[in-house]
């Protein structure tokens, strides 16, 4: 309806012989999204001169300095095309509308409103949103890459995110520095490109490890063209033995830890060059028990062991030293055990006293 009002209008104004008329194509235009690094983004307004009179355009006038604007300087006929080209370079993130208004001589209308609407994103600051981690030209999600807990028998895989913090695509070798039991795949390639992200597929076989508790790996990636390492990842597991699911332990033999005291509370002491704390470790169940790993705190030490399997009915002396840390006040220190008890794979043993000297 627009449209045939419009040329009504025309037409009258042609049989009349009054002025030329400016038809624009589009008054208004939604240019996207754009990073804000962009060196310039820029678009063209055309339009097409209708009526019986030649118009000129005298001004185009923009809300603000950050552009250019180029239009017509001669005068155009009837039945011409022209345009309107406008660009400005990006200067902050964030959604941007620019209007440029248009003065013609001799035309209808006289003046003419254009905009142009968009959004600018800023990779970097949300790189340094997602990845806060920097080591060099890259950056992580966090310093480690937590596989949290585990069982020694079953292989864990896990997407490795990192991001190209640099302006230059970087070639990762397809060889690593890293122990037998951890394999990287990379996802789609080893060619991360700058200001990308890139994804590392992590598979960790516990099975080859052989340990249990808390272990720390590091593994070590370099780059093609030379022997240099460009980052590095520190691998966290809590390794547990592993027992079937669907076993009801009421119909099998097992071995059983029991501790006679799990907190020793060594009261107001002087610990002075160090104590000897003494736990001792009962198997109640029916099948050997072994101490699989045993794990000192802050301020302690394994002094002694008898003998990491324990039969049944059987009972060992665990000794551990308490060092002096040179604090005064109330103090904690801790034991971490693992053994194949399936009900009681881990035990804390806790030691508490009240330091009186220094």
């Amino acid at each position: 309806m627009t449209n045939f009002f419009a040329l009504l209008l025309i037409s009258f104004l042609t049989s009349n012989g009054q002025s030329g008329i400016i038809n624009f194509e589009n008054h208004s235009k939604n240019l996207g999204r754009f990073e804000l690094n962009t060196k310039e983004i820029n678009h063209k307004f055309k339009f097409y001169v209708a009526g019986s009179q030649s118009i000129s355009i005298e001004k185009v006038v923009s809300e603000c300095a950050c552009g250019e604007i180029i239009f017509p300087k001669e005068s155009m006929k009837p039945g011409e095309f022209g345009f309107i080209e406008v660009s400005f370079k990006p200067y902050k993130p964030g959604p941007f509308e620019k209007t440029f208004t248009v003065y013609s001589k001799n035309a209808i209308p006289q003046k003419t409103e254009l905009a142009i609407t968009g959004f600018i994103s800023n990779n970097f600051e949300e790189a340094e949103r997602e990845f806060p981690i920097e080591k060099g030209n890259f950056r992580f999600k966090t310093k480690r890459l937590i596989l949290g807990s585990i069982t020694n028998v079953t292989p864990v895989k896990t997407v490795f995110e990192f991001y190209n913090n640099s302006d230059e695509e970087i070639t990762i070798k397809d060889t690593l520095g890293a122990p037998n039991y951890i394999e990287a795949v990379f996802d789609s390639s080893r060619v991360i490109k700058p200001n990308s992200k890139g994804y590392i597929t992590i598979f960790y076989h516990p099975e080859l490890k052989n340990d249990f508790g808390v272990v720390n790996d590091n593994i070590i990636f370099f780059q093609e063209k030379d022997t240099e390492l460009i980052f590095d990842i520190t691998i966290v597991a809590s390794i547990k033995q592993h027992f079937p699911s669907d076993i009801n332990y009421d119909n099998y033999l097992f071995p059983k830890l029991t501790v006679s005291d799990s907190i020793k509370n060594l009261g107001k002491i002087s610990v002075g060059s160090g104590k000897i704390v003494e736990f001792v470790l009962t198997n109640s169940g029916q099948k050997d028990l072994i101490i699989q790993k045993i794990v000192p705190g802050y301020g302690c030490e394994i002094k002694d062991l008898g003998t990491k399997i324990i039969k049944p009915y059987d009972f060992v002396s665990l000794k551990i030293f308490v060092n002096n840390i040179g604090k005064k006040g109330t103090q904690e220190r801790t034991i971490q055990l693992y053994c194949n008890d399936p009900e009681r794979t881990t035990q804390k043993l806790r030691i508490k006293l009240y330091q009186l000297d220094q």
